[in-house]
């Protein structure tokens, strides 16, 4: 499977099959996954993969929107913009993996009952537990919540990309053979907080320029998930090309300026 069937095939899973347990070569590989994860930034983050006992006083609350899942990823992250975009582009590659093993997944912010799952898990003050997924087979069916959950946050609907890239200036669109159409429309896949996609970009020759929209306090970090599937989609056809800071971006008045995507 290549990086753009997997990433075409990742959707966000809520409702789990409690009774089908994941390989132990699996949990392997995915722990490896998260071991080997390297990123162009440098933030500050962890990730752990741990196991609850659904049925036992691990058993983790997520008021209900989650069902049937005992494996979760885990992720703290360091308090400042860099690590919060190091960190989505890390655990994006994690979830992929997990995609690519036949694993359902859902970013999830810790918005609730954060102690249920930090007091089993390990993570100091530096980097705070601020981000879950659980991880397991997705069921054959959706519960009503999900499926209600899905509609409230639009999952089922995504932004143009003429709406969200442009090339040589702000609001052209980008033609389709361009060096980047493929991977900015695998970054337009990438899952965000409530759908929001608020990253953005121009493309200037051989270079392109990433911003991101603060629609809500997880902007960057879902800047840091859309950037892993566009380098993940260029180095699958064999190019690369080298990061930078965005001091010198084009200026727009709704954009914030990130990093800069240059191709070699």
């Amino acid at each position: 499977m290549n990086i753009q069937d997997i990433i075409e095939k990742r959707v966000s899973v809520r409702t789990f099959n409690e009774n089908r347990t994941i390989p132990q070569n699996d949990i392997a590989t995915l722990e490896q996954a998260i071991a080997s994860v390297k990123t162009p930034f440098k933030g500050d983050y962890k990730i752990e993969l741990k196991k609850f006992d659904l049925k036992g006083p691990q058993s983790p609350s997520t008021y209900g929107t989650i069902s049937g899942a005992s494996w979760y990823l885990l992720m703290g992250i360091a308090d400042n913009e860099l690590s919060a975009l190091t960190a989505g582009y890390a655990m994006e590659e994690v979830v992929l993996k997990a995609t690519e093993l036949g694993l359902g997944t859902c970013w999830m912010a810790l918005t609730f009952k954060g102690s249920d799952f930090a007091k089993e898990a390990q993570f100091d003050e530096a980097t705070p537990l601020k981000i879950i997924s659980p991880v397991g087979y997705a069921a054959e069916k959706r519960r009503f919540m999900e499926s209600i959950t899905r509609v409230s946050l639009g999952s089922s609907k995504r932004k143009k990309m003429k709406d969200l890239f442009s090339e040589a200036e702000f609001g052209k669109e980008v033609a389709e053979d361009n060096v980047f159409y493929k991977a900015l429309e695998m970054m337009r896949l990438a899952p965000s907080a409530k759908n929001t996609q608020p990253w953005r970009a121009l493309v200037e020759g051989n270079s392109i320029w990433f911003y991101y929209i603060a629609k809500t306090e997880a902007a960057v970090l879902d800047l840091g998930i859309g950037l892993s599937h566009f380098e993940l989609t260029m180095k699958a056809e064999g190019k690369t090309g080298v990061w930078s800071d965005a001091k010198d971006a084009p200026m727009h008045e709704d954009y914030i300026p990130m990093v800069k995507y240059t191709l070699q």
